[in-house]
């Protein structure tokens, strides 16, 4: 047996299908943060491709952007566009290092991303800006008095957009702290604003119609016919007869030239 071999059969279990869809970003970013906790050197992995679907059309017509640098952009827009009110008293700049990140973790938590939300926190705390964890859904510390900011990292220097709790919300005091290399000793923070992600994702036209009416009569219809191409009953069955997750991942895409993918993983319990 090989090593591939030896790895996929040591951490299958991680994965819904038993093995890594490099067509889902949850299973790329739970592969790559693998291999990094393996000292497997995944610096290259954000090297020069298509620019991300969710920015493209803002940030750049140049398709050789790496995503780092597009979430860089969105970051200086959040900046220049939105009231981060006490959050600038933290992360005054576009793209922030904090040196020695874990001397700002106070408590023994194993999961590393707790171990950042728990960082930025106190790393706050030392700023004299009130702060605090919330552990909600979507929600991970807050930043001032009001300001609700969810923190997505990665161990490597790649940006971490999955989510799996939450979408993007139009609330003026919710913030994303984009935080990346927390394998390394520092790590950079670039804040970019929900509601600045929510309509690149959304589109203009139906963000639009969302303000004006309370719903959407296009996004309506594309879920509409996003469920018709899904088998659901199939999907069902395939679980109970194998009496694990579906093989199959199930999903259809929605919003902005089908910048948002709907992703339906049935997992079937007894009561």
């Amino acid at each position: 047996m090989d090593s591939l071999d030896l790895f996929f059969k040591k951490y299958a279990y991680k994965f819904p299908k038993g093995y890594p869809d490099l067509n889902d970003e949850h299973d790329i970013n739970l592969l790559a943060d693998l291999l990094e906790n393996l000292n497997v050197n995944l610096n290259e992995v954000d090297k020069e491709t298509e620019l991300d679907p969710l920015i493209k059309d803002t940030v750049s017509k140049d398709k050789k952007v790496t995503k780092i640098e597009s979430y860089t952009e969105l970051a200086k827009l959040t900046y220049e566009q939105y009231d981060l009110g006490d959050i600038k008293k933290v992360f005054p700049n576009v793209v922030n290092t904090i040196q020695n990140w874990k001397q700002y973790v106070d408590k023994d938590l194993s999961n590393k991303g707790r171990e950042v939300e728990n960082a930025l926190k106190n790393y706050s705390i030392s700023k004299n800006v009130e702060s605090k964890e919330i552990g909600g859904k979507g929600e991970d510390i807050t930043i001032g008095d009001k300001t609700i900011v969810e923190v997505k990292s990665s161990q490597g220097n790649k940006i971490n957009t999955q989510l799996q709790t939450s979408f993007y919300t139009d609330d003026p005091n919710k913030f994303y702290a984009f935080v990346t290399n927390t394998s390394s000793n520092d790590i950079q923070v670039r804040i970019v604003a929900s509601a600045m992600l929510r309509k690149l994702s959304l589109g203009d036209e139906i963000v639009d119609e969302i303000e004006s009416t309370g719903g959407s009569e296009v996004l309506v219809k594309q879920i509409e016919s996003g469920l018709e191409t899904l088998d659901l009953k199939k999907f069902i069955m395939s679980s109970i007869l194998t009496g694990k997750t579906s093989e199959d991942s199930k999903s259809f895409f929605i919003g902005k030239d089908n910048k948002i993918r709907c992703r339906f993983v049935i997992y079937i319990e007894p009561k």
